[in-house]
């Protein structure tokens, strides 16, 4: 197994050029290039920050004893600590916004535009491991901009649901859902794959000019897409 300072991802990869890259080695969280909240617009910056720290060359997402669920107004008693490379919303009451998950949605905290990081292809990787707690999910997304209703769909690279992590396998979630925008047909999957996702792996997207990026686990996944820039979110 990898250990714990294995490189998530050295910045040699043949064919490309790197252009964004973290291996959360200094200690301290780079704002130039993370905001640690989840989609604050829909709550506030404050409900939505996240609980991190770091360990080795490691950061670490938390969820503690003593935090509040992140909007109990559109999502109940969900807990997220997240961080995202860029934010979009409309002004106070109105339903635009990012990653806009329910029909009740309304944006409760105005959000200044900013772009850290918004890729339109490329590839995209990610080493990371998840809870095998089965309240938890952990997941690495490239969600829309959502500047228009149709900048919304998403590329979800890894997505764990704990009680799913076993020793020998686990079943992982991957592939695209469209949200709003009409040209996107939904492809998630959920596979079961011989690796223990409670340990580090490497999980990364390919996304070209043409239609067609390939998601890699332990193999490599062809899907149909056709999605505008996106922003990284992790949690």
């Amino acid at each position: 197994m990898p250990t714990e300072d294995f490189p998530a991802n050295p910045p040699e990869k043949k064919g490309c050029l790197p252009v964004f890259n973290d291996e959360f080695d200094s200690g301290i969280l780079d704002e130039k290039k993370w905001l640690p909240y989840y989609l604050p617009q829909w709550s506030s910056r404050k409900n939505s920050k996240a609980r991190y720290c770091f360990r080795g060359n490691n950061l670490v997402l938390q969820i503690t004893a003593d935090q509040k669920p992140w909007c109990p107004e559109f999502n109940g008693g969900v807990k997220v600590s997240g961080l995202q490379t860029g934010v979009f919303s409309g002004p106070a009451g109105s339903p635009a916004g990012q990653h806009c998950f329910s029909k009740d949605c309304a944006v409760r905290e105005f959000q200044q535009e900013k772009k850290l990081f918004t890729p339109q292809y490329g590839y995209t990787e990610i080493r990371c491991k998840g809870s095998p707690d089965p309240e938890n999910v952990c997941a690495f997304w490239m969600i829309g901009f959502e500047d228009k209703p149709e900048h919304s769909a998403e590329i979800c690279i890894f997505e764990l649901k704990g009680g799913n992590a076993g020793k020998c396998s686990s079943i992982i979630g991957y592939g695209i859902h469209p949200f709003g925008d009409p040209e996107i047909h939904d492809e998630f999957f959920e596979q079961e794959f011989p690796i223990n996702a409670a340990d580090f792996h490497i999980y990364g997207a390919d996304w070209t000019p043409g239609g067609q990026p390939s998601i890699s686990i332990t193999r490599r996944y062809i899907l149909q897409n056709k999605a505008p820039p996106t922003l990284c979110s992790i949690c």
